[in-house]
């Protein structure tokens, strides 16, 4: 069991550093960074009074690159790139806001069907809109080369998949991911790395109500999200109607009934479709949020920033979480203003359940 020596008053140097230009963006009055799983991107925002000489027109310009690297310490958490800008001038002081994403997640808009080729920086001629016998690696390949998207392990040959017009590249991928079991995990170097193995590793820290590193600690619970049974229905080759099922049996089946789900995909492991959907479900319904001072945790190897995928102990009696129990980091928030100071917001949920695995224990039983 690790030791948990929280800081209350250790707070890194946050560097936003535009890549072309070098140039550091200094003088912030507002940043936050949001990682998690199951997402295909991560996320940040910062305000920053702005005076426009030629280097800063230049570095923020409308529509310009904007990519940009943003470092906690000497740790880099993110590259990507700006996307949304707002200037203005108010009371005669002048400022603007950027929002953007890690690198992967233009893949949100980017329409799948045209082809990259990686080489030539350029898209190929032909479009792939009907795919036969890839697997998952395979298909990612073709339609989001251009992007550094991997599934790890990789998936079975998926017999076809159909693209139609139109639909984004997050769409199609999201699709495989959720008819074979896998969740997306952005990486600090802009990568989308689909896994179905998470959650069995050391926990990191140990966070305890009551401790001074904790602003606060609370939990909800949503029966209405779960249900008794998951039947996961499709179809294979000279197989039709072919399904998989996976219980909930925690719940009554006359209450909770049975959750019918049709991937959209045609999975190449309906069995993990099945655990999926349940999975997805008691996600849905069971949430812990921390509150935490400062962006780090030293459990005596040194400080670490959290990250989310990892796995750490909690006890909170008031969140009835009666006994020390595993949690994985599903969602983590790095905020701070000239008010608030820093602060993390660490979101999770059991660390079983993005193995395709039921939960080994309840935290409200003592």
């Amino acid at each position: 069991m690790p030791d948990v020596p929280f800081s209350a008053e250790r707070s890194p140097k946050i560097s936003i550093v535009m890549k072309d230009s070098g140039l550091k963006v200094e003088g912030w009055t507002g940043f936050s960074l949001e990682s998690a799983i199951d997402a295909t991107s991560n996320r940040f925002a910062f305000r920053v009074p702005f005076e426009p000489t030629p280097l800063n027109i230049e570095v923020f310009r409308p529509y310009a690159p904007g990519v940009v690297q943003i470092f906690l310490d000497e740790e880099m958490l993110l590259l990507g790139y700006f996307e949304r800008w707002g200037t203005g001038v108010s009371g005669g002081s002048r400022e603007i806001s950027i929002e953007g994403r890690s690198a992967s997640g233009a893949i949100e808009e980017w329409s799948a069907g045209p082809t990259w080729n990686r080489a030539a920086q350029s898209f190929n001629k032909d479009m792939a809109f009907d795919l036969e016998g890839l697997t998952a690696q395979g298909i990612v390949s073709r339609i989001a080369a251009a992007h550094l998207v991997r599934f790890q392990p990789d998936t079975g040959r998926v017999d076809e998949l159909a693209i139609t017009p139109g639909q984004s590249v997050a769409e199609i991928i999201g699709r495989l991911a959720a008819a074979n079991g896998y969740f997306g995990v952005p990486s600090a170097k802009g990568e989308l790395i689909y896994r179905n193995d998470m959650g069995d590793t050391a926990p990191v820290a140990k966070i305890e109500e009551g401790s001074p590193a904790v602003i606060s600690i609370s939990c909800n619970h949503d029966v209405t999200k779960r249900a008794w049974k998951y039947r996961a229905m499709g179809s294979a080759t000279g197989q039709p109607n072919v399904w998989a099922d996976e219980l909930d049996p925690e719940l009554a089946p006359a209450i909770r009934g049975i959750k019918i789900i049709q991937p959209e995909q045609q999975p190449s492991d309906i069995q993990a479709a099945a655990k999926r959907a349940r999975t997805q479900a008691f996600i849905s319904s069971y949430s812990v949020s921390i509150e935490l001072v400062g962006f780090a945790y030293n459990s005596g190897g040194g400080w670490k920033f959290w990250k989310a995928g990892d796995v750490v102990i909690v006890k909170a009696p008031s969140a009835f979480i009666l006994k020390e129990s595993r949690f994985i980091i599903k969602r983590v928030v790095f905020s701070c203003d000239e008010s608030g100071g820093y602060k993390t917001t660490l979101e999770l949920t059991f660390p079983e359940l993005y193995s395709g695995k039921s939960p080994k224990e309840r935290p409200w039983f003592a």
